[in-house]
């Protein structure tokens, strides 16, 4: 780890050492979510993946057609996430292991996407402390926290979102501006918006470069724009073609429709991220929008002093202001579709990762803040830097804890759903038609019944050949027992 301007400055043997325990300390989040995931998961499918039972079904009868891999699943369009998925049954005879496996590739391949841009920006501002990123990123990105998220195979939707989102959204942020650039964010949006809804949000952020890129050839700016105009048209049609509302009571009473419950519920989820802290210091929930304040009162600061001091502010700034726009409009979105349930909803931790990506790009906008400001600047007094550096590192360290007990204390939900479907699993696998598979999706046994029969007859998950012999052992056992 170094901290120079000087390009021709070898570091020394000190910082390489301390480089290198952040990397190792970095790297043990993404081992601890491999462990967790090998360890507790349940390898049968999971609520919202019985729906693609019937997909799957189409797809080895051999009637599966475009519109089967294009029609909603609730209120989102998961195209991409479906071929993945039908991919993988047919590689795994429908392991779930492996769609879990692939979700965490997804989630590395943001991690890197992320540091890279991060090496980017530190480059800009004339410091070389890298490697000081790579576990505050890891922590955030690899959180048991979020078990929900690593154990069910169709949360790929997230990731395959998150990662086409934030790919594109830095491409957009690049100066240089190529048309390569614009193509590939527009095939990357496109991914995200049929990966899961809150790609909707992915069109109006990428104008926010593109409006503050300044070129000095205003004809070829004004093409950008255009461009982008239409490709966020075609982005929207896509989604919206043929698109119905869903109607069913028990999915619709979810959805919000008074502007306050809205923005209350966007408020709590953008907090959420420091309930740790106000847990501890026994702080009601109303305290969230507190937490959602602070956001929205360091990204102004951090912003103010990039925008005086760096050199290049926009390019320093501007990839991390777009991926928190993101991740709000993300929350706006989750809001408009749960608050109608309260708020209780939005500590759900399979919506966590949203307010998470706005939380972690601003810690790396606050730290770079305080390297600018670590050389007292003339702009300021010697007390107003050391306030500012103050206020950032004691924002950073508390969200940067909060994330890291967090996950720590995620591996106990890892234990009990594994415990929890060990009954629901065996009563599926010997198939057993009884009230026991209730967890495995609780609002509709019925249907969760038909599609085990169709996994049956297809050979697939519990009933694949690979687990022929462990079925009769354990099955055997069980009509031994009774």
């Amino acid at each position: 780890m170094t901290h120079s301007k000087t390009h021709g400055v070898k570091p020394s043997y000190k910082n390489i050492k301390l480089a290198l325990l952040f990397v190792c300390i970095g790297v043990l989040p993404l081992m601890f979510i491999i462990y967790l995931v090998f360890r507790y998961h349940v390898n049968v499918p999971y609520l919202d993946q019985w729906y693609l039972v019937p997909t799957v079904d189409r797809f080895f009868q051999g009637q599966l057609t475009f519109v089967d891999l294009w029609s909603q699943l609730g209120d989102h369009r998961i195209f991409f996430p479906k071929v993945i998925t039908l991919a993988l049954v047919q590689l795994s005879s429908w392991n779930t292991l492996c769609e879990l496996s692939f979700n965490i590739l997804l989630y590395a391949a943001l991690c890197v996407v992320i540091l890279v841009q991060i090496r980017k920006s530190l480059s800009l501002i004339g410091t070389g402390f890298f490697s000081l990123f790579i576990p505050i990123v890891t922590i955030v990105v690899f959180s048991a926290h979020s078990w929900e998220n690593w154990l069910c195979g169709l949360q790929i939707t997230y990731s395959l979102n998150f990662l086409c989102a934030v790919s594109g959204l830095l491409l957009l942020c690049d100066p240089g501006h190529k048309i390569g650039s614009l193509m590939a964010a527009f095939l990357l949006g496109l991914v995200a918006t049929h990966s899961f809804s809150f790609g909707l949000a992915y069109w109006p952020v990428g104008f926010i470069p593109l409006i503050l890129w300044k070129g000095e050839n205003k004809p070829f700016r004004r093409w950008f724009l255009l461009t982008w105009t239409g490709c966020s048209a075609l982005g929207y049609l896509t989604f919206f073609y043929g698109y119905a509302r869903i109607t069913d009571p028990a999915h619709s009473q979810f959805y919000g429709s008074r502007i306050h419950d809205v923005a209350l519920f966007t408020l709590t989820l953008l907090g959420n991220p420091l309930r740790r802290l106000f847990d501890l210091m026994h702080l009601p929930q109303k305290w969230m929008l507190v937490g959602s304040l602070v956001l929205f009162t360091l990204l102004g600061l951090s912003a103010y002093v990039i925008s005086r001091f760096a050199k290049d502010k926009l390019a320093v700034m501007l990839p991390y202001v777009c991926i928190i726009v993101y991740a709000v409009l993300s929350s706006m979105l989750i809001a408009v579709g749960r608050s109608g349930a309260g708020i209780e909803p939005a500590f759900w931790v399979r919506y966590s990762m949203a307010p998470n990506l706005a939380w972690l790009s601003l810690t790396v906008l606050a730290i770079m803040s305080i390297f600018i400001l670590w050389p007292f600047r003339a702009g300021f007094t010697r007390l107003s830097s050391c306030i500012l550096i103050l206020l950032f590192s004691i924002v950073c360290l508390s969200y940067i804890g909060c994330a890291a007990v967090d996950s720590v204390m995620g591996a106990k939900s890892f234990k009990r759903f594994h415990q929890e479907l060990q009954e629901p699993y065996r009563a599926l696998l010997c198939s057993e038609k009884s009230d026991k598979v209730r967890p495995l999706l609780p609002w509709s046994v019925e249907f969760l019944q038909k599609q085990a029969d169709v996994l049956k007859r297809l050979e697939l998950s519990v009933y694949s050949k690979s687990l022929a012999a462990h079925r009769k052992d354990l099955c055997g056992q069980a009509d031994t027992a009774r």
